[in-house]
Formats: structure tokens, sequence, C-alpha cells
């Protein structure tokens, strides 16, 4: 069964001193989950203006000009994520995360799908871009790249290889593979969907087999055997 979040007994504390507030983020059409009591104060939170653009962008680049900064603002429609990931792009040369969101600018979606084209064209096999993306979505994040490479049915060199081509999307720390945001991992849901119920049948098999031997799938072999699809129906004629 589902877990109850910590987050509704957290908003339901009572009554609290008087100098303590609670602050609690989420997207708007999140809040009815939430279960927030009457008297929470709603803030609308919206993209950059164009000084929190300048803070933002000097960060990275202290000597950006105004001109430059008033581009990348307009660019960016003063989204926070899609400055950050053409900042992430433009790497040890800011000055190219402009080129990044031309001509007309970019949403993250744009910024996705050129992401998942540079890599089909690098790697040159859409199977393995999907299997890549079933095996992240099905397996419990943050994912081994041993865990990964078993379930995906690829080596752990490829694997390393396609987290550069997924960068800054996905982050690979230590060995183990995550998502740098939830909007990323949506788009990699989507892409995802048409492997996912093979790949979780592969994960179920992959950690019964290693679940005395192995701390990792012993901690989610039960998940994995959960949400296995079941086999396909057999017609016998009697």
């Amino acid at each position: 069964p589902q877990e109850r979040s910590f987050v509704h007994d957290f908003v339901a504390l009572g009554e609290l001193p008087r100098n303590v507030r609670l602050v609690v983020t989420a997207r708007t059409g999140r809040l009815r989950m939430l279960d927030l009591p009457h008297d929470f104060a709603a803030i609308a939170m919206t993209g950059f203006t164009r000084d929190e653009t300048a803070m933002h962008v000097r960060e990275f680049w202290s000597d950006a000009s105004d001109a430059w900064i008033d581009d990348f603002d307009y660019l960016s429609h003063g989204n926070p994520r899609v400055q950050r990931y053409a900042l992430d792009y433009a790497g040890a040369e800011p000055a190219r995360a402009l080129d990044h969101l031309r001509p007309h600018g970019k949403d993250l979606e744009q910024i996705f799908r050129e992401q998942l084209e540079y890599a089909r064209d690098k790697v040159g096999s859409d199977e393995d871009i999907r299997a890549f993306c079933a095996g992240l979505i099905a397996l419990p994040r943050p994912v081994p790249i041993s865990d990964l490479a078993a379930v995906a049915g690829l080596n752990e060199a490829y694997i390393r290889d396609l987290c550069a081509d997924f960068a800054p999307g996905v982050r690979l720390t230590n060995g183990s593979i995550g998502f740098a945001d939830e909007d990323f991992e949506h788009f990699v849901r989507t892409e995802a969907e048409p492997q996912l119920g093979p790949i979780q049948s592969r994960m179920a098999d992959h950690f019964l087999r290693r679940h005395r031997s192995d701390a990792y799938a012993a901690a989610h072999v039960a998940e994995a055997l959960l949400v296995r699809p079941p086999p396909e129906a057999q017609v016998v004629s009697v």
C-alpha cells in the first residue's frame, strides 16, 4: 500500500509559536493533494524578473553584459530551469547559452526534445535509448550502474556515455544515476512507456536472483514483484 506522506502530518502540526512559519512548495496542480489547512496563504511563484535573471547569470558569468542578460531573459522567458539548462549546456563558455536558445527562445519541452535527438544521433539506436529511459524510470533511484546495465541489457561503459549525453537532466554520482529535476523525469517517462512493461519484468527477475546477496536488490525486490506486469493470458483449447 502507498505510504502516507509526511507532508500531511507536517502541515497539521497544530498551534505554532507566533514566530514560527511553515513554508511548503508544490506545483499548482498538486496543491489539493497536500490537504492544506484553510488558513494557509498561497503565494504564486512566477518566473525570474530581469534583475533576478541577472543575479542568476552572474553566479556563472560575472562579466555578463546588460545587453546579453536582456537577450537571455527574453529568450528564456524568465524560466529558471530553462536558464539553468542553457547555462549548463554552455559549460565553460557561458556566452554560448544564447546560441542554445536562439532564434525565438525555447521552453523545457523543446530543450529536452533536442537533448533526446542529440543522444539518438550519437547512439543511432532508438531501442537502446528506450531501454535506458525505461530502466531509469523502473528502477528505484539512485540507480547503481551495474543494476541498470543488467536490466536494460546495456554495458556499463555505454550507460556512462548515455548519462553524459543526457546531462544535465541525468546525474551520475559515485556510480549511481538519478534525475536532476522532475520535469526531465516526466519527459523521460513518456519516452520510456513502450519499454516499461518488459523492463519491469526483467527488474523483478534481476532482484529475485540477487536479493540474498545484494542490499539494493533486497531493499526493492518486494516493490519490483508488485509492479511486475502479469504474464499474458494463454488460450488453451480443450
